[in-house]
């Protein structure tokens, strides 16, 4: 059931008052959205930056001497995600049962005669340890 919409000459002065608290509150918590909404994005700032400098590290390290024995590749995996044993490319958009015989096919022969037109390129070697 709804209330009756008040009119200014219906109003009493303590609806009145109830409507600016009801107000001042609204306000309120606007406020504490735009607080917080602020701060998420000067942390997703910072933490940007932060990435960047890391990435940054990397790259430095990736012209050191010793490359091979620093924390260089944990590093970028821990940055960029797991490297994929390899990237497969087609023609054509493949169905959902053209990807399941793919990669079948793949489990089952490896990266050697594709079916559909897929040709594999950026093939990894076996993870160092």
């Amino acid at each position: 059931m709804t209330e009756k919409r008040l009119t200014v000459n219906d109003i009493t002065s303590d609806q009145l008052d109830a409507l600016y608290e009801r107000l001042e509150y609204a306000a309120h918590v606007a406020a504490d959205e735009r607080g917080r909404a602020f701060t998420a994005e000067r942390r997703a700032d910072e933490a940007e930056a932060a990435l960047d400098r890391v990435r940054h590290l990397a790259e430095r390290w990736q012209y050191t001497a010793d490359r091979k024995k620093t924390a260089l590749p944990e590093l970028r995996t821990a940055l960029n995600g797991p490297t994929p044993d390899a990237v497969i490319t087609t023609e054509q958009q493949l169905t959902t049962d053209q990807v399941a015989a793919l990669t079948a096919h793949i489990k089952e022969h490896g990266l050697t005669d594709l079916p559909f037109g897929a040709k594999a390129r950026a093939v990894t070697g076996p993870k160092e340890h």
